[in-house]
C-alpha cells in the first residue's frame, strides 16, 4: 500500500497513535484534536468547544460542572498539563502546536478550566523525568512545589526578587 503526504508531522502523530478517534469535522484532516469527553473514576464529563480554542465548558449529566471544587477533575487537569511537554502558541487567532497532539489537547483542556500553563510549571517545576516509553506507553515527571524545594534547599526570594540563604537559626539573608 502507498500514500502520498502532504506534512510529514501528520504521520508521525499517526505513528505513535493506537486509537484514532475521529468526527464529522475533520480530526485527520486538520491535524487537530479535541477533548470531548473525560472518563474520571466513574464519571462521563463531557467538554464542548473545538480545536485548540480555549473556550469551553464542562458537563456531566447536563449540569454544569464547578471547576473551582472539583478537586479531582483540577487534579487530572494538572496531571494532563504537568506531565507533557508540548507547547500551544497563539498568535493573532492562530494556533500552532509544538509537539505531540495528544499531549497539546490536555493543556488546552486545562486552559479550558482557566488553569495557567505558565502559573502552574511556575508553582510546580519538573525536578525529574522518565521519557515516554513505548512499551509501557507512558511518561513519568516528578513535579514538587517549589516553595518547599526553596525550604528545603534553604533558599528563597524576597520581596524584591533577591535570592536568600537560611543561616544560623533560620535567619534568612541576602546573597552577595
Amino acid at each position: 500500500m502507498r500514500a502520498f503526504v502532504r506534512r510529514l508531522r501528520a504521520v508521525e502523530t499517526l505513528g505513535t497513535t493506537s486509537v484514532i478517534c475521529t468526527d464529522k469535522t475533520g480530526t485527520l484532516i486538520k491535524n487537530e484534536m479535541t477533548v470531548c469527553v473525560f472518563m474520571l473514576d466513574q464519571r462521563r464529563i463531557e467538554v464542548t468547544g473545538s480545536g485548540y480554542s480555549v473556550d469551553g465548558t464542562f458537563q456531566e449529566w447536563d449540569k454544569s460542572v464547578d471547576l473551582k471544587t472539583d478537586e479531582h477533575l483540577a487534579l487530572a487537569f494538572w496531571i494532563g498539563m504537568l506531565c507533557n511537554d508540548a507547547k500551544v502558541e497563539r498568535c493573532n487567532g492562530d494556533q500552532t502546536v509544538l509537539g505531540d497532539l495528544t499531549e497539546a489537547v490536555l493543556i488546552v483542556v486545562a486552559q479550558e478550566a482557566k488553569i495557567s500553563l505558565a502559573k502552574s510549571k511556575k508553582q510546580y517545576p519538573r525536578i525529574s523525568e522518565v521519557p515516554f516509553d513505548s512499551v509501557s506507553k507512558s511518561i513519568f515527571t516528578v513535579q514538587w512545589p517549589a516553595a518547599e524545594i526553596a525550604a528545603q534547599l534553604g533558599m528563597g526570594i524576597d520581596g524584591k526578587g533577591n535570592r536568600l540563604r537560611t543561616v544560623h537559626g533560620g535567619e534568612l539573608k541576602g546573597l552577595h
